[in-house]
């Protein structure tokens, strides 16, 4: 029978092989959790607070420093990607050495339809059950899905704004209210409003290589407790060790789940698998790791690849089966065309 994830994992495979046929080519600090290194206020929507439950295993190098829906993420080096014999593994997940050298702190989980209503937005619900016949949670605790990646861009801004820091995207040849009749929105017509995006003071969209740094928080594993089964069948949902931190095909039931309720990484940080696809800030390349630098990688928003439209989605979804739920496992998707991403954002800390 076909199901949603049958959809979505034929995509990917069709994407990869597309692009690789036209494309181009852990020591740590700590910082205090809350944008800016201090305590802030959550965005909205379902609310958070300091976090004391039990972090994931394997990530000892890091103490959970969660407050007020934000968690402080130090700056440091790591492994992005995954080894060749991962079970899993694609040849977009080229492995490379990176080093992130600012310290920054990201949402503890994803941006709430709550939350997205609060910013004065539309609610894209209706628009993924017309188009694809999906039937996201809808609650206000709920991730909310279906963003273009403009859209996602705009509640960056209007968080900036709304706390009264700088924006750190000029969204001005975009137009239509976020969430609701689908406009499209160039993304070469999109800029940053500083030259280096890690240097914006404002709330922004990952880079791809800040958010899987988070994401494994400590672990070289495919998953945050442990790795892929000796002897996994790459056409199967479920992989165990998965079920405890993430909501996928396994144990989403076709559908989103209130943020917060499966086991956060050793970051504190909750559903950074699963739940909803998260678009980040970079341009998608084939070669993944290190293609823009192995030092604050993706810092110009400016470049541009063979395919510009394309952005990075990552994290897997509520439909995806295990090896598209892996740290490492990438997936794009055209600017202008959306199936479930959410979005969490970022800010670099002052």
């Amino acid at each position: 029978m076909w199901t949603m994830t049958d959809f979505r994992d034929g995509l990917t495979f069709l994407a990869l092989a597309w692009v690789v046929a036209c494309s181009e080519p852990r020591t740590h600090t700590t910082s205090s959790a809350g944008p800016g290194g201090s305590s802030q206020t959550s965005t909205g929507g379902a609310s958070s607070s300091t976090s004391t439950s039990s972090s994931s295993g394997g990530g000892g190098q890091f103490t959970p420093e969660c407050n007020d829906g934000w968690c402080a993420v130090p700056a440091g080096s790591f492994v992005m990607g995954s080894p060749i014999d991962e079970p899993g593994h694609l040849p977009m997940e080229t492995s490379a050495q990176l080093t992130l050298t600012r310290d920054f702190a990201m949402m503890q989980h994803e941006v709430t339809l709550g939350e997205w209503l609060a910013a004065g937005f539309i609610d894209p619900s209706p628009r993924m059950v017309a188009q694809f016949g999906l039937s996201p949670c809808v609650e206000s605790s709920c991730p909310v899905t279906g963003l273009l990646w403009w859209e996602a861009l705009a509640y960056a801004n209007a968080v900036s704004e709304r706390e009264g820091l700088p924006r750190c995207y000029d969204l001005s040849a975009c137009d239509g209210t976020p969430g609701g009749e689908i406009r499209a929105c160039s993304a070469p017509d999109i800029k940053a409003t500083t030259a280096d995006v890690y240097a914006c003071a404002g709330y922004r969209l990952p880079t791809e290589a800040e958010w899987e740094y988070a994401a494994r928080a400590g672990v070289n594993t495919a998953f945050p407790e442990g790795p892929v089964a000796s002897g996994a069948d790459l056409g199967e949902c479920a992989q165990s060790l998965l079920d405890v931190s993430a909501w996928y095909c396994n144990t989403a039931g076709d559908t989103t789940h209130p943020v917060g309720l499966k086991r956060p990484n050793a970051l504190g940080l909750h559903d950074m698998l699963g739940n909803a696809e998260e678009w980040v800030s970079g341009v998608y390349t084939a070669s993944g790791g290190g293609a823009w630098g192995n030092v604050d990688p993706d810092s110009d928003f400016s470049r541009t690849a063979a395919f510009p439209e394309l952005r990075v989605l990552r994290g897997g979804g509520f439909f995806s089966r295990w090896r598209f739920t892996r740290h490492a496992a990438r997936a794009y998707g055209h600017t202008d065309v959306f199936i479930s991403p959410g979005v969490r954002l970022v800010r670099t800390s002052d």
